[in-house]
């Protein structure tokens, strides 16, 4: 190893037993770092089994695309602790703690998005399983950006687009939980051991973040309304989704699954009325949720006569 290797694993082991990595004092509490390890780990350990099963099957996209806005939204101060790194000295250790943090995630994420795309490709395999990514994410995506923009702190691009992720992280996993709820036989559900790993890391960290901001109220440190609010409402759609998953019972599925109906029936009329020509593509879709369970649904003709001017869109709006 060269001695400038050398010396810079001697600067981190150094501040590490100064209490930089190790610090678990205000904001850098233990049930932060817990929940940020377990977060990582789920997140790698998806990453890694999607390549080894080479499929994406039982995995919403729409969860994943969702994670990567936020990532990308709330990590635009990456530059800032790059600075500060280099900067002061003494801020070394966390800097060099959030570096690693957020580019292992921004980077995990593109790279999922890519293994969908490339197991797509692949002739003769079933890499996604669109029939059951129903949620319709333009219905968060849209409107959030009005509201981060409306209730944002400070007036400035990077505090907007922070809370911006905020809002949207609270219902980052409400595609994947639709999907899940979409497997109707217990058998579908049972399959996938690997990505209810994966959500149950998810889980599991945001109720150990809840217990972090906690923490902090007690101790008198800055905890923002709409963590909390949101954080509240993953850990119930979490322990939802756990009834469902382990007893077969759920108290919000039906009304979930109702919702996601009602809302793409709306965003098809939506689209309909702005582009008519597309009314093909708009009835192929609702022919892939209408016959979800069974992947290999009727494909519509592009010139099927019947599918222009339905007339249950025009109820709609």
């Amino acid at each position: 190893m060269s001695s400038s290797g050398a010396s810079h694993l001697g600067h981190l082991s150094l501040v590490a037993n100064k209490g930089g990595w190790l610090d678990l004092s205000g904001s850098w509490n233990l049930f932060r770092r817990a929940g940020d390890l377990l977060h990582l780990g789920g997140t790698l350990f998806l990453l890694v089994s999607i390549l080894f099963r080479r499929s994406c099957v039982g995995v919403s996209w729409k969860t994943q695309f969702l994670y990567t806005v936020v990532f990308v939204t709330r990590y635009l101060d990456l530059p800032d602790n790059i600075h500060t790194y280099y900067v002061f000295p003494q801020e070394a250790a966390k800097m060099e703690y959030l570096i690693l943090f957020k580019l292992t995630y921004i980077l995990s994420q593109f790279i999922i998005l890519f293994l969908f795309w490339r197991f797509n490709q692949s002739s003769g395999q079933q890499g996604y399983e669109t029939h059951k990514d129903t949620f319709n994410i333009w219905f968060v995506l849209a409107p959030y950006l009005i509201f981060a923009w409306l209730f944002a702190g400070k007036n400035t691009f990077t505090e907007i687009m922070w809370t911006y992720s905020e809002y949207i992280e609270a219902f980052v996993m409400v595609p994947q939980y639709i999907f899940q709820y979409r497997s109707e036989q217990r058998e579908t559900r049972s399959r996938h051991t690997s990505v209810f790993l994966w959500i149950m890391s998810i889980g599991v960290y945001r109720c150990l973040y809840f217990l972090n901001w906690i923490w902090k109220e007690v101790h008198h440190d800055y905890v923002a309304t709409h963590s909390l609010i949101g954080g509240s409402l993953q850990i119930l759609l979490f322990a939802d989704f756990l009834a469902f998953y382990i007893c077969g019972v759920s108290c919000l599925r039906t009304v979930a699954l109702f919702a996601d109906d009602k809302i793409n029936d709306a965003g098809d009329a939506i689209e309909l009325r702005a582009f008519p020509s597309r009314a093909p593509e708009v009835e192929q879709k609702r022919l892939r949720r209408r016959n979800r369970q069974d992947p290999a649904y009727q494909q519509v003709q592009l010139d099927d006569p019947t599918v222009i001017g339905r007339p249950e869109f025009d109820d709609i709006l």
